[in-house]
């Protein structure tokens, strides 16, 4: 992995290691602005998603189904109008 086989130390392998992976995983630094924000995103509130379910024709349908798979298993399983 590192260039220096001679030393043989942990920090060395470790340094080795982290070289090694880096380059395979280069790609990653592509997704740092999403990933280490200085600002997190603001969450949504129920409203927020009602109104993107109601005004979106493609994802609102199947938001709208995984919120209801989610909520499923806390209800007894009867009731099926939960949004």
């Amino acid at each position: 992995m590192a260039g220096n086989t001679q030393d043989s130390s942990p920090q060395s392998f470790w340094e080795g290691y982290k070289e090694f992976w880096g380059e395979r995983f280069s790609f990653m630094s592509n997704y740092s602005n999403f990933i280490k924000r200085d600002k997190p995103l603001t969450s949504w509130s129920d409203s927020d998603v009602e109104e993107f379910i109601a005004s979106d024709p493609l994802h609102g349908p199947v938001i709208k189904f995984l919120l209801e798979a989610l909520l499923l298993p806390w209800t007894d399983g009867t009731d099926t109008t939960l949004m």
